[in-house]
């Protein structure tokens, strides 16, 4: 049987993934702004590629403030990621949301393949699966707890049963 506490503990485990998603992002975007040639994983794509166009057209355009503007839609892309950990807190239905937001970064991701792969790519894509169990798993349990009652527990089935008896 899986127990109220077992089912918030797995969809808190699904808003520790978002936030180091969002940490991870943000120091990706700090170390390409500082053109540093590392990178971390387990972060989104979109803001990673936004500031790599703005990198390149500012040099190639000879105009500053398209990398700026690029910065600041990464940096932007990335907040919604943190909005919703922090949202999630109260309103779980957040993980939804940070769900189709990373599917959409995911989609990006393959779109990014199309234009040419690279076998270092495979890495990327591993941890965007990652990223989205937990947060797939994140929505199940969002909407199992929504559906149960606060003092009932659940068996292996998905049916309730209550955890106290009521008297005869």
């Amino acid at each position: 049987m899986q127990r109220r506490s077992e089912l918030t503990k797995k969809f808190e485990t699904s808003r520790k993934n978002l936030l180091w998603v969002a940490i991870f992002s943000v120091v990706n975007i700090l170390l390409m702004l500082l053109r540093a040639n590392i990178t971390f994983l387990f972060s989104a794509s979109f803001p990673v590629l936004v500031i790599e166009l703005g990198q390149i057209l500012s040099e190639e355009l000879g105009y500053s403030p398209l990398l700026l503007i690029a910065a600041i839609i990464s940096f932007v892309s990335i907040s919604l990621y943190a909005v919703c950990y922090f949202l999630a807190k109260k309103h779980r239905v957040f993980i939804l949301v940070a769900l189709i937001l990373f599917s959409i970064d995911t989609l990006f991701l393959i779109w990014i393949i199309t234009l040419g792969f690279e076998l270092s790519i495979l890495l990327d894509v591993a941890f965007h699966i990652w990223i989205l169990y937990y947060l797939i798993t994140g929505t199940r349990t969002w909407a199992v707890l929504r559906k149960l009652p606060p003092d009932e527990e659940i068996e292996e089935d998905g049916n309730e049963m209550p955890l106290v008896q009521p008297p005869a």
